[in-house]
């Protein structure tokens, strides 16, 4: 139950809530704890599409995100599958689209083959630039997910794909960072980037 003004005659009146009302309550709660007490954040990633209006769960999640901005004005939102007026970018997922989508977007990878730990099976140094080259090429982020073992190590062979791809990034990353789309972006086995002036050409080759 919850108390509510009876027409604003300064009486009190018990009103029955479901369940959902609570879990709303517990959520938006939780968020504003984590901007009021834990120091400036950065993105507010909501990651539970199947809690939407079009499920008869309506979480009134942009009124939770403007009571975000009172606290933390600069703060970006994503609501991953559903959107909205208050989302910033979006989020395509295990994909990357085949054009630019003209909107802050960026691909959810991972490197194994899914979001869960599984042992082997790593994208190569050479899969991981293609990737992103693709990927920076029409203007987008990459979000790479790093599944770690039981024990909270990176496993071996994904730690091997990672630094070769990070020192891939120490020649390169000029060429990556920063960067905005250049027409074509790609053509045949050329990626195209710019920034400012200057032009950055990557010619990629298959993987194996």
């Amino acid at each position: 139950y919850v108390d509510q003004d009876d027409e604003g005659n300064g009486t009190l009146k018990r009103i029955k809530k479901d369940s959902f009302y609570w879990f709303k309550e517990y959520t938006k709660n939780q968020v504003l704890e984590l901007c009021e007490n834990y120091g400036k954040l950065d993105i507010l990633w909501f990651d539970a599409g199947w809690v939407s209006e079009s499920n008869g769960q309506d979480i009134e999640l942009g009124e939770i995100v403007e009571e975000a901005r009172k606290i933390q004005p600069w703060i970006l939102s994503v609501d991953r599958t559903i959107g909205g007026a208050y989302e910033n970018y979006v989020t395509p997922e295990l994909c990357i689209p085949e054009e630019p989508l003209n909107v802050p977007w960026e691909s959810c990878l991972t490197l194994g083959v899914d979001f869960t730990y599984e042992y082997g099976d790593y994208k190569s140094p050479r899969e991981l630039v293609g990737m992103l080259v693709n990927i920076v090429a029409k203007g987008g982020n990459m979000a790479l997910n790093v599944s770690p073992q039981p024990d909270g190590r990176i496993p071996v062979d994904a730690w091997d794909s990672l630094n070769g791809f990070g020192q891939w990034m120490k020649t390169f990353g000029d060429a990556i960072y920063g960067t905005r789309v250049c027409a074509p972006y790609q053509s045949g086995t050329l990626s195209f980037t710019q920034k400012g002036d200057s032009v950055y050409v990557f010619r990629l080759y298959p993987t194996v």
